[in-house]
């Protein structure tokens, strides 16, 4: 049988240790960003559906609405190559760096 003082301090230590792994293991706020946007088509200037982002070596992506637009959010800081991809268009592609801002707007247009 355990000594009650001794079960008291393994209680603690169990419940200290609890708490720093969640405080650890939670994101600090404010260390992601967002990439929104829209794609457009180059010879009629129309908003493109169905557009692939993707943030290359990454599995973060998005497709475009039928309005063209699209919106990637909770994007780790860190500099990214995104792609804009559509069968039947030339892959449009941009490196972006979101250490410093919150929210970067782009617009793709394909040809």
């Amino acid at each position: 049988m355990i000594h009650p003082p001794l079960r008291i301090a393994a209680i603690r230590n169990i419940m200290f240790a609890a708490v720093m792994m969640l405080l650890f293991s939670v994101p600090v706020r404010g260390q992601t960003a967002t990439v929104a946007g829209t794609v457009t088509g180059r010879d009629s200037g129309e908003p493109l559906r169905g557009v692939e982002i993707h943030l290359q070596g990454t599995s973060i992506g998005s497709v475009t609405s039928d309005a063209g637009a699209f919106r990637i959010e909770r994007i780790p800081f860190g500099r990214y190559t995104i792609e804009a991809r559509r069968l039947g268009y030339v892959p449009a592609v941009r490196t972006v760096d979101l250490s410093a801002a919150a929210e970067i707007t782009l617009a793709f247009v394909l040809a």
